[in-house]
């Protein structure tokens, strides 16, 4: 279990993300929250609307701080946020949901710019020749799950807000169990690390002469139980001194650039010369080439009216571009895992691809051949289609998954950061081109949530660092996933009995309504 002190921390910090868009909201009872314009984005005099001049009141004020709040805590484990600024903007300043929805697409891409650039300066924690961003999950993943996003807003009028709010609840308790249970077990593993580390610390201060020799039978015991504690990444960054005699030696996976500083020594220098040397070039070119394409077709979509022809035709080379980016990447990815394979010592291939056990690394064997990077990939479209139909941007679900791939926690929040950048920027531009963006808001929301992001990420990174535990990363994550949960449990049910109380949206939508 984790410290009581931790336990109490998050607890609090889920009071802290929820309740306070209680009060707030209950502050002034005359003014409604949930009417006709909040479900279906209805004209109505009484709520906030995309002309609303920004002024400041108790009521604005307290809207900036708890979303400076939800900025700080959001990047840092990678979500946008989506989950806290609705019902913000919603409840606490009476925007209709279509106006609240585009407000809250702005500021998560804001957000996700900090801290984009936050994760492309910074080092991989896994190994310090890439940056913190994962270009090759990015250009893998990212197409396949933006399409299965695009998918699932296209049938997301199908499904009935009551239904959306059961299933989105459900899906995010699982995802909650899920991640809390990653971050149990990697808090276990950071304590068996500092355990064994504090050990050998120990044996080097005994004198010789009283000191016991180690025994080979309990060494590869506690070899064993770590590697099925802790996760890959974990292990990789581990000195082991005791376990370094004979067979065991090979076990510990170092990088290629310890061996061979020499060939650039760039790569790992600090400030400007060391960022620009990791830069993968034609990756970053990639993902912003992605990324100006698909925002153009998702603006040229926003333009024609729904299932009409220049709506499917955008539809299409939106799908067509995905899967042509995603099909290239399966291929590159495989090839460059392979080629790897064959380059790396015989013992060390071993281990990378198993352990003694005969236990596979799934951080390693899911990139091994293009049908099992295919499968992957698969379930992330199936994800972000999940995500589209639900109503949510995809990073609830990205984000864990990856986590469950065995990706440093770390590179999990700044690679989902950029798939929220994607996605968000493309929904808040479409929104400002149909006149549905409140500016004045967003020019006071979007900064102030950049500047708390970079804040947030900068925090955090240095706390994990100095304290070693990127288990505080999967512990922030579940959190936001919880309080995020209750307030769509809350705000989407209210939302729900008022539709149908209503006599509206008790039954299935069609597609091109």
């Amino acid at each position: 279990m984790l410290p009581r002190t931790l336990r109490s921390a998050l607890l609090a910090y889920v009071l802290l993300a929820v309740f306070p868009v209680l009060l707030l909201a209950s502050s002034d009872r005359n003014e409604p929250t949930f009417s006709e314009s909040s479900v279906r984005g209805a004209p109505d005099p009484s709520q906030a609307g995309p002309a609303t001049p920004f002024e400041w009141t108790p009521r604005t004020i307290g809207a900036v701080v708890l979303a400076c709040v939800c900025a700080v805590f959001a990047n840092s484990a990678g979500i946008g946020g989506g989950p806290f600024y609705v019902p913000l903007f919603v409840v606490v300043l009476n925007f209709g949901m279509t106006t609240a929805t585009a407000l809250s697409h702005t500021v998560v891409a804001t957000s996700a710019i900090a801290s984009s650039v936050y994760g492309i300066w910074h080092r991989s924690p896994v190994d310090p020749t890439k940056p913190l961003v994962d270009f090759d999950i990015a250009l893998t993943f990212i197409p396949a799950l933006l399409l299965g996003v695009s998918f699932g807003v296209l049938f997301n009028t199908i499904i009935p807000d009551w239904l959306q709010t059961i299933l989105l609840t459900l899906l995010l308790l699982v995802v909650i169990r899920n991640t809390s249970k990653k971050a149990l077990r990697l808090w276990r593993a950071e304590q068996l690390v500092r355990a064994h580390k504090q050990s050998d610390d120990a044996d080097e201060h005994v004198p010789a002469s009283t000191s016991n020799a180690p025994s080979p039978v309990k060494d590869q015991r506690t070899l064993r139980h770590m590697q099925s504690e802790e996760p890959d990444y974990l292990r990789a960054s581990v000195s082991q001194p005791t376990l370094s005699q004979g067979r065991c030696q090979h076990l510990v996976r170092t990088p290629s650039w310890h061996e061979h500083p020499e060939h650039n020594p760039a790569l790992y220098a600090d400030g400007f010369r060391g960022f620009w040397a990791r830069l993968p070039g034609w990756k970053v070119l990639g993902t912003l080439a992605l990324w100006v394409a698909f925002l153009a077709l998702q603006l040229v979509k926003s333009r024609y009216p729904r299932c009409s022809p220049g709506f499917f035709a955008s539809f299409v080379g939106q799908a067509v571009l995905c899967l042509g980016v995603t099909v290239f990447m399966i291929f590159y990815e495989s090839r460059a895992s392979s080629r790897r394979a064959q380059a790396a010592d015989p013992e060390v291939n071993a281990a990378l691809l198993g352990n003694q056990n005969g236990e596979r690394d799934t951080q390693y064997d899911w990139q091994s051949s293009p049908v099992k990077l295919a499968k992957v990939t698969a379930i992330i479209a199936f994800a972000g289609l999940t995500a589209g139909m639900l109503g949510i941007g995809g990073a609830l679900i990205f984000n864990p998954f990856l986590l469950q791939l065995g990706v440093h926690a770390q590179v999990t929040a700044s690679t989902s950061v950029l798939m929220i950048l994607f996605s968000s920027s493309s929904i808040s531009l479409s929104f400002a081109f149909n006149h549905l963006l409140n500016v004045h808001y967003a020019a006071v929301f979007a900064p102030l949530a950049f500047v708390s992001s970079f804040i947030g990420v900068t925090v955090v990174g240095r706390v994990v660092r100095k304290s070693g535990r990127t288990s505080i990363i999967v512990i922030i994550l579940t959190a936001l996933i919880t309080a995020g949960t209750i307030l769509t449990a809350v705000f989407g049910g209210l939302r729900a009995a008022e539709e149908i109380k209503r006599g509206e949206g008790s039954g299935f939508g069609k597609v091109c309504e």
